[in-house]
């Protein structure tokens, strides 16, 4: 009887054993769950690809002539302008500058055009200067004085020489005598502009006064020609000059204004 018992006890024991070791059978792979009740998030890790070679450069081209992916947006520099070397007054400094009676300026005076190789013989001050003109870096002009021109017209006006108007008779193909010989360039052609001005002194003492006469282009003041003359009160002052200019400039020319200062 008794040995019974102990056989029915060891039988409930292994029965007992064998069931628990059901409930902790291990999971499938991949059905793992973390805290929380949620499926792990499976992170999976990329092999980095090896790094390619580099590529060998074609025979006869160099590595700076790679094209870049963009093009940096370059903005037009502004035109910068010329120093004012007579300033503007104003107020009770202006008070003493003459009345300006009269400012006028034409553009293309002369009826005719002289070429590039004839100027550059008469006036090489101007067409023999390869940094003068209005669209230069740094804009460059100069005026002739009023005798000079009319030294040139004559000069080249033939027998009408001491006609009125001498300059209807200037024959363009003979000014600079044989400098346009020989297949010289006469292109570009040129002109002038001519400047008058009737000033009015208002100093109450003579005086030594520096002018200047400003030339504008798209606004800008790009030039100033200078010029000194003696004012006595009452004694009207005339200006007149011819600024040589080539063609291809003239539309440039916008206008001009006038400054004065008075010499100590």
């Amino acid at each position: 009887m008794h040995s019974r018992g102990i056989i029915l006890l060891c039988i409930m024991l292994a029965a007992s054993f064998l069931f628990c070791a059901g409930c902790i059978a291990p999971q499938e792979p991949g059905s793992s769950v973390v805290p929380g009740g949620q499926p792990a998030t499976e992170t999976t890790t990329a092999a980095s690809p090896s790094p390619s070679p580099p590529a060998s450069p074609v025979p006869g081209e160099s590595p700076l002539s790679q094209v870049p992916s963009y093009y940096p947006t370059v903005s037009p520099q502004p035109v910068a302008t010329t120093p004012t070397w007579i300033p503007k007054s104003y107020g009770r400094d202006a008070a003493g500058d003459p009345q300006i009676v009269l400012l006028t300026f034409v553009k293309e005076y002369f009826i005719f055009d002289i070429p590039n190789c004839a100027m550059r013989e008469v006036f090489p001050e101007a067409a023999g200067d390869p940094a003068y003109g209005i669209r230069q870096p740094v804009p460059k002009l100069v005026m002739v004085p009023d005798h000079e021109i009319s030294a040139f017209i004559r000069a080249n006006a033939g027998e009408y020489a001491s006609d009125p108007n001498p300059y209807l008779h200037v024959d363009p193909n003979t000014i600079g005598g044989t400098a346009c010989s020989g297949g010289a360039l006469g292109n570009p052609k040129w002109n002038f502009v001519r400047i008058n001005a009737t000033l009015m002194p208002r100093n109450a003492r003579p005086g030594e006064y520096d002018i200047g006469i400003n030339i504008r282009s798209r606004g800008i003041i790009i030039e100033q020609l200078r010029l000194n003359r003696s004012f006595a009160i009452d004694r009207p002052v005339i200006i007149a000059g011819y600024v040589p200019l080539r063609l291809d400039e003239t539309d440039a020319f916008d206008t001009i204004d006038l400054t004065f200062a008075k010499r100590t």
